[in-house]
């Protein structure tokens, strides 16, 4: 009869180091947010957190296989460079397809200096290699390019309809603001001067006085 083999359970983190992760896992999804050169991956909660190096200057050409290759190539490149300085903090991996960037938190080693530290760098060492990523990338076609313009014509279009929008929002606000105080001011003359409203300051009284001064007090209190 076979000796048991014992089962070592592994060690699941506490709470407040989960907390501390996801904390640090925000932190790294808003400097890559702000970050032109960045492209932002669904989920910023999932550990490890991954996200890619995409030039700004290729923004207009997303999708054309040339340019995702030459990205991914890109992404390989900053992790391999980044293992050789010795920060290992960051490796490159696979998600749908397409070569990340994906960043280790660990709940009980990982601070946010080490963070900025890394991001810094793939950041430094990514605009470093963009001249020879670019080098030999071909031009995009007059058919591309006629896409990316009317892209470009197309986002313009829908952030000047989306800024009158908001402007005309604000306006009727503001005039429904001023008509309701308009109206209230004018009741609260009619009422206390006697005139032009079903009800007034000197006018006979409705209920008992006991009924009466709780439903003011109500009121009162709950404005």
């Amino acid at each position: 009869m076979s000796p048991e083999i014992p089962v070592t359970e592994t060690a699941r983190p506490e709470p407040d180091e989960l907390h501390h992760a996801e904390a640090l896992a925000e932190r790294l999804h808003r400097l890559v947010a702000d970050h032109p050169d960045f492209e932002v991956r669904p989920e910023p909660r999932l550990l490890p957190y991954a996200c890619r190096f995409f030039p700004h200057a290729l923004a207009g050409r997303r999708g054309e296989p040339a340019v995702e290759a030459r990205v991914d190539r890109l992404n390989r490149e900053i992790a391999a460079s980044l293992e050789r300085s010795g920060l290992a903090l960051a490796t490159a991996g696979e998600l749908a397809g397409r070569v990340v960037l994906r960043f280790s938190i660990r709940p009980d080693r990982t601070r946010d200096l080490d963070l900025e530290l890394t991001f810094d760098a793939v950041a430094r060492i990514g605009r470093s290699l963009i001249p020879a990523a670019l080098a030999d990338l071909p031009r995009p076609g007059r058919m591309a390019r006629a896409a990316a313009r009317l892209r470009l014509s197309t986002c313009r279009t829908f952030e000047r309809s989306f800024d009158m929008f908001r402007r005309i929002a604000i306006f009727a606000f503001g005039a429904t603001s001023y008509l309701v105080f308009l109206g209230t001011f004018l009741y609260a003359l009619g009422f206390v001067g006697g005139f032009l409203v079903p009800t007034t300051l000197d006018g006979p009284a409705r209920m008992p006085f006991a009924p009466a001064l709780a439903i003011d007090l109500g009121l009162l209190a709950l404005f």
